[in-house]
């Protein structure tokens, strides 16, 4: 006769059963992560690009680049600095990569005679098809090279 009660094996079945969903349900959350975080990056280097055109249209220019810094009398650091060039603000706070440190911060290049410019971020999503398929080093970085870009259009 069966008493009441689960078996030891049943209850081992069951822990077994949960730690897999478990371990699951934290891959799926740390890949939803990865993709936001993402997504913001993108999105913080389109703010800086629509306020690079807006100072392209009052100089005629784009700021200079100093070792991946925008220069506007003074290289501008990233995550503190706003974006005020000739006393004029284009942009309250550049942003800053969610994760630096210890993940790159943003970068800046500009050509000469400052008419053209990259923005530059690290993505956490390898499949992300955004994702530059050759990375490249910007100024004067010998870190990780960056894998996604925003140009001037």
């Amino acid at each position: 006769m069966r008493k009441g009660g689960f078996t030891l094996i049943e209850l081992l079945v069951v822990v077994a059963i949960i730690a897999i969903l478990v371990s699951v349900g934290m891959v799926s959350y740390s890949g939803i992560q990865q993709r936001g975080r993402d997504t913001t990056r993108k999105t913080d280097l389109e703010s800086v690009a629509s306020a690079l055109e807006t100072y392209y249209a009052d100089n005629g220019a784009y700021p200079t680049a100093n070792t991946g810094k925008i220069d506007c009398g003074g290289a501008l650091t990233w995550g503190t600095s706003a974006l005020t060039c000739g006393g004029k603000t284009y942009l309250t706070k550049l942003p800053g990569d969610v994760k630096a440190p210890p993940r790159e911060q943003y970068c800046y290049e500009s050509t000469a005679p400052n008419q053209t410019y990259n923005l530059y971020a690290n993505l956490e999503n390898e499949s992300d098809p955004a994702r530059l398929s050759s990375p490249v080093n910007c100024g004067g970085s010998s870190g990780n090279p960056y894998d996604f870009r925003v140009k001037n259009p």
